[in-house]
């Protein structure tokens, strides 16, 4: 049986994803991980950690399991400038209307 790991950003946070077909001794053994949870959208579990949780998820697995450990995805945002004056004025309309709602504005 072959176990998917993967390290998942997003933002400054960081878990691992573990996949793999139903297995009830797997999931006890995934259940010891401190916080680990079911994920029922992306059908895996999620763990919080970094490479080294991710380490050594993949060493207490592979004992009696196939280990896959698969490489983040790299996403590239296009950077994002305002430069037409009538989409800054636009806004600075909506920062005003969120702030008029008690909403926080980040400063730029």
């Amino acid at each position: 049986m072959k176990v998917k790991l993967e390290l998942i950003r997003v933002g400054q946070q960081s878990h691992i994803g573990i996949q793999f077909p139903y297995n009830d001794g797997l999931i006890q053994l995934v259940k010891t991980i401190p916080g680990a949870r079911w994920d029922p959208v992306h059908r895996s579990w999620k763990v919080p950690g970094q490479e080294e949780t991710l380490q050594s998820i993949a060493k207490m697995v592979e004992k009696n399991y196939e280990v896959e450990i698969s490489d983040p995805p790299t996403v590239q945002l296009p950077a994002f400038t305002i430069s037409d004056v009538s989409a800054k004025v636009g806004v600075q309309r909506f920062e005003t209307w969120l702030r008029s709602k008690r909403y926080s504005v980040l400063a730029p």
